[in-house]
């Protein structure tokens, strides 16, 4: 039993449990994002396992899924997709994106903090 609760403390002091949630979400984010692109409208929720409180679709292919915690408390940080190039996020001189990639055209992003 201790060795059972220490792997679970790593596994979450690493982050684990997200990040496998992020890759088991991953293609209902893809496919949500390019049903946005097309300028099909996305109801907020659940996107896979990732509660997305909504999304904004900005120029250059970039769509951002704004995340909640279980709450529904609303975080100005997310997610930045796009498959093609790294996203541009600076339309305001507050905002930031991760600087290494999450995933393949996946981004962590922040906005105005």
């Amino acid at each position: 039993m201790p060795a059972l609760v220490i792997a679970c403390i790593a596994l979450i002091a690493n982050e684990v449990p997200a990040s496998v949630r992020f890759d088991l979400s991953r293609p209902a984010l893809e496919r949500a994002a390019a049903r946005a692109q097309a300028g099909e409208q996305v109801a907020p929720g659940e996107i896979g396992l990732i509660p997305v409180s909504g999304l904004k679709v900005i120029p250059g292919g970039t769509t951002l899924f704004f995340v909640s915690d279980a709450s529904g408390l609303t975080f100005d940080c997310g997610y930045a997709y796009n498959p093609r190039q790294k996203p541009d996020v600076t339309a305001e001189p507050n905002d930031s994106l991760s600087e290494s990639p999450l995933a393949n055209g996946w981004w962590v992003f922040c906005e105005n903090l």
